[in-house]
């Protein structure tokens, strides 16, 4: 070939040429961004390191305050503790209730307590009937759903009764400690007793565990 004119290496002879030949001989191509990332441009009319500060600034005034995104979990948050209480009280309230009112209970139960539970019920009603008859209407008269109680007033050092509705707790209630509760929510009883509650309760002293109730009578106490 004449000279001026360009000499081009056939492709299948370019591996056998030396490297700075192939590189003169290669065609002119824009180089290719690492795979995976996209080469930076810059935004007009910014120059420098305007354009890499604008876009970390435009971030952080987007995120929240670290302390306004931890404080639904701060501790000591009073208004999120306000707003659980409902929730605790009914769930919580129901274990506690019955916890309590699962021992209360026996196959083997019925007739009377004996020791001191049975002399603190005569002291404080009177007789065992007085207090039966006591315990079961303040439980009939539960509207809706709740529970009848009896408890121990640790201050004044004597037995009392009471309801309460739902599943509220009687301790977290009235301040009383839980001894016998009697379930009147209508579950209860309702496939033996459909809705007469005062045949359940007639029903219930049967299969009390006065023994469970006068332990929890002593642990009070102490």
């Amino acid at each position: 070939q004449g000279r001026g004119t360009s000499t081009v290496t056939p492709r299948a002879l370019q591996p056998l040429l030396p490297l700075h030949i192939r590189r003169a001989q290669a065609p002119l191509t824009p180089p290719t961004p690492p795979r995976g990332r996209l080469p930076r441009r810059r935004p007009p009319g910014r120059e420098g390191g305007a354009s890499r500060a604008a876009p970390r600034a435009e971030c952080r005034a987007a995120s929240p305050p670290p302390c306004c995104a931890a404080s639904p979990r701060r501790a000591g948050d009073v208004t999120a503790q306000v707003s659980l209480q409902p929730a605790l009280k009914f769930n919580g309230g129901g274990h506690i209730n019955h916890t309590i009112f699962w021992t209360n209970l026996s196959p083997n139960g019925g007739g009377e307590p004996k020791g001191e539970l049975m002399e603190a019920i005569k002291r404080d009603f009177g007789s065992f009937a007085n207090f039966k008859e006591k315990l079961t209407a303040v439980s009939v008269g539960v509207q809706g759903s709740g529970w009848g109680w009896l408890g121990y007033n640790k201050e004044q050092g004597r037995l009392q009764i009471a309801a309460c509705a739902n599943q509220d707790p009687l301790q977290g209630t009235t301040g009383l400690i839980p001894l016998l509760g009697i379930d009147v929510w209508e579950h209860a009883y309702y496939l033996q007793y459909k809705n007469v509650r005062p045949d359940y309760l007639k029903a219930i002293w049967n299969v009390i565990n006065w023994e469970n109730v006068s332990s929890r009578y002593a642990s009070c106490k102490k």
